[in-house]
């Protein structure tokens, strides 16, 4: 099932929702921020606007107090208003399924880039997920910023998606094959964590929603072997390393987070000290935000 405007024979709903679509598009992201009192409970008022900001762009940034936030299980609480209730228990998680995304040189996690200061190119989330345990919403909180870097970029798939279908049709349908993008299995240490997987780019959930699964990644990647899905692959990237303005980038600083459908969104590497390392709680989602 999909919503009438991601229906490739609709071109009518399409042009509607696409110019509205770019109508609607913000500068900056700090247009983004809703102040948020106490992420225990919301008030009715601040859960209205962070879901408009999420149907209308994907995602929205709240701001609490930085001395509010002690115990991570209020992102879990602050989440559920919006609808996120399944999370996605990963490899780095802890016991209520929220990972600490910080410098780790501990065992496996020096094998994996969040947990170090590097770079992360652009991708969503669980991109190398089995497509019935796909990730649909995402809660990133900081609770310290790093001494300097950490900017994150964002971007809406759905802005991604116009993008595309702008060019072509066909680079639309070449992104939708089941066999678009597939990541190796993943061995550590002589155990396999994840099996192959293999999926679309760009799908839709049980509510007709687009969902995009996408890394920038150049190794440890199978893309299909076609023509138009190497043209649309060069596309993607064309528009993410380029400095359009729907692309937006910020560092989230104490008592700051990002509530999102799994947006498209890249870190810059960044430095620590002995007096401030970077720590961000993330929750993943099966869920997409209500």
């Amino acid at each position: 099932m999909q919503n009438e405007q991601f229906n490739l024979n609709n071109t009518s709903a399409w042009l509607n929702w696409a110019e509205q679509k770019q109508k609607n598009t913000v500068q900056h992201i700090d247009d983004l921020i809703i102040e948020v009192r106490d992420l225990n409970c919301p008030s009715s008022s601040e859960i209205k606007a962070i879901k408009a900001y999420c149907k209308q762009y994907n995602m929205a940034i709240f701001t609490t107090s930085s001395q509010q936030f002690i115990n991570p299980k209020s992102l879990r609480i602050f989440s559920s208003y919006f609808g996120l209730h399944h999370l996605q228990h990963n490899e780095g998680a802890d016991s209520l399924g929220i990972s600490h995304i910080k410098e780790n040189k501990e065992d496996w996690h020096t094998t994996y880039i969040p947990y170090t200061t590097k770079a992360i190119n652009w991708h969503t989330d669980g991109y190398y997920n089995s497509t019935n345990e796909q990730i649909n919403g995402m809660v990133l909180y900081c609770d310290t910023p790093a001494v300097e870097g950490g900017e994150n970029a964002l971007l809406d798939p759905e802005l991604a998606y116009l993008y595309l279908r702008e060019k072509g049709n066909e680079y639309i349908q070449a992104l939708m094959h089941p066999n678009t993008m597939m990541i190796p299995f993943n061995d550590v240490e002589d155990h396999v964590q994840r099996e192959n997987s293999e999926g679309p780019v760009f799908s839709f959930n049980v509510n007709g929603q687009l969902h995009m699964r996408y890394t920038a990644r150049k190794h440890n990647i199978v893309w299909r072997d076609d023509e138009t899905t190497t043209q649309a692959v060069c596309l993607l990237k064309e528009l993410m390393d380029s400095s359009h303005p729907w692309i937006l980038k910020g560092t989230l600083q104490s008592g700051q987070g990002l509530i999102c459908n799994n947006v498209l969104h890249n870190r810059s590497a960044f430095i620590n000290t002995n007096q401030q390392q970077r720590l961000l709680y993330r929750c993943r989602y099966l869920d997409c935000i209500s």
